[in-house]
């Protein structure tokens, strides 16, 4: 009889990770005390009925983590609990969020902006309902937020939105009131699917390449189930990370344009990639619904989108949307932003994001294996393709094994969801921590990889 006798929980993970999990918990609980010998692998592999490579594994793993040490000639044996609540400290890579900035004399700027506006706010700002898409005031810092990519816009084509998600809500809400359809990359931001759901939606997937979405796709599309509008993320896009190319974005508006189809452009990210083509909305302005905003380019804390309608009309149906689903927009959180806009804060910490962001999409292109990974230098997210032997779901699985929480392909998928995962660069704290946890994910990915089972 064995000296330990792990509890097993496989369900569906592999039988390695489940004695690894067993050995943290036995070892946590204090059922192993630090010191104490494990049996021999070929023990407790005939014990479980398992193969002697897969107790092997989970030895080694176990080792790998710092739960248990080999001494040669005696045996192995269990390490401090110390070591079992550091070995493998947890990272997200899975919320989509701007790196914050090693930048001190920012985050006293930020301070004294919270008391500078609070000063000023006027006590009947805050007591009264106002008019929904922003004043006067914030509109203008909306206009001048956006001249370097939409120089000819005004504040009578800007209205605010506390946020993209609300924003697309409005557009989308309005323009597919008699018909049901919209069109998106089959890759998609996963609101965009949320609000397929929430709106009874058929969101159709437009075929992409490494460039982004493939505009004989969408002119079928168009042609077959005239879909009401058109959503896309061109630049930098989420999860890809692709950026359409001048061209395509020329093909895109001459597909819209010819079937009578308005086009939505989530542009989030354009602020951080100065060299990208220019916006749909620049080319088209008659037909795309411009969505920008703060929230990844200079804080999330700041849920403001300025969306530049196509005509003064389609502004007046997204004022009526607005009152019907999100208001007025907070006066001291728009206030904020226009404060951060007018004195410059918020071009500086966009910068500071910016230059954080290179060097962490860095990190990642020197340690994940180049062919696996699409990682744009101006992006805090990354795409992973899956080697051939792995599933998503198995590869997120022994992911969260060792602390990593990558989001599977499925979140953004319209179709048939590929093998691969995003993994978001900004989550981790710091450099270093998100150094280790590339580091982490490319030892797995170089792993052998055999899915262990207890069916025979």
């Amino acid at each position: 009889m064995p000296t330990w006798t792990p509890k097993l929980d496989t369900n569906s993970k592999p039988i390695y990770l489940a004695i690894v999990e067993a050995l943290v918990s036995d070892i946590s609980g204090g059922t192993l005390l630090p010191g104490t010998q494990l049996p021999p692998q070929r023990q407790l592999a005939d014990h479980l009925g398992v193969d002697f490579t897969t107790i092997s594994r989970a030895y080694a793993e176990g080792r790998r983590r710092g739960l248990i040490e080999a001494a040669v000639g005696r045996g192995t044996f269990v390490k401090s609990v110390k070591a079992v609540k550091t070995a493998n400290p947890k990272r997200d890579l899975g919320m989509n969020q701007p790196p914050v900035p090693n930048a001190p004399h920012l985050g006293l700027r930020v301070a004294q902006a919270w008391q500078t506006v609070g000063q000023q706010q006027e006590l009947g700002d805050l007591l009264r309902y106002q008019h929904p898409g922003g004043t006067e005031t914030d509109r203008a810092a909306g206009v001048e937020w956006l001249k370097k990519q939409l120089p000819e816009i005004s504040t009578d084509s800007v209205m605010l939105f506390p946020g993209t998600q609300s924003a697309l809500t409005a557009i989308i809400g309005h323009l597919t009131h008699s018909r049901k359809v919209i069109a998106a990359e089959t890759l998609c931001y996963p609101g965009i699917r949320a609000l397929g759901a929430l709106l009874g939606l058929r969101v159709i997937g437009i075929a992409m390449d490494h460039e982004g979405i493939l505009p004989a796709s969408l002119g079928e599309i168009c042609e077959k189930d005239a879909p009401a509008a058109i959503y896309l993320n061109p630049t930098l896009h989420n999860p890809t990370t692709s950026t359409l190319s001048s061209e395509r974005r020329i093909e895109v508006i001459e597909i819209a344009r010819r079937h009578r189809i308005p086009l939505i452009e989530d542009d989030i990210y354009s602020y951080l990639s100065p060299e990208s083509p220019p916006p749909l909305a620049s080319l088209a302005p008659d037909l795309t619904y411009h969505v920008s905003g703060l929230a990844k380019c200079v804080s999330p804390a700041l849920r403001i989108a300025y969306v530049v309608a196509p005509d003064r009309h389609a502004l007046k149906r997204l004022t009526f949307a607005a009152r019907a689903t999100t208001g007025m927009m907070p006066p001291f959180l728009s206030s904020l932003a226009a404060h951060w806009i007018t004195t410059g804060l918020a071009r500086d910490m966009s910068r500071a994001i910016a230059e954080e962001t290179i060097a962490r999409s860095r990190i990642a292109t020197d340690l994940l294996p180049a062919p696996l990974l699409q990682c744009a230098r101006e992006s805090f997210h990354a795409w992973l393709t899956l080697p051939p032997d792995w599933t998503r779901n198995q590869f997120v699985d022994e992911a969260q094994e060792i602390g990593l929480y990558p989001v599977a392909s499925d979140a953004f998928s319209l179709g048939q969801a590929p093998e691969a995962v995003r993994l978001s660069l900004g989550a981790p704290e710091t450099r270093a921590e998100l150094s280790e946890a590339m580091s982490r994910l490319a030892d797995l990915l170089a792993r052998p990889h055999t899915y262990d089972s207890l069916i025979v």
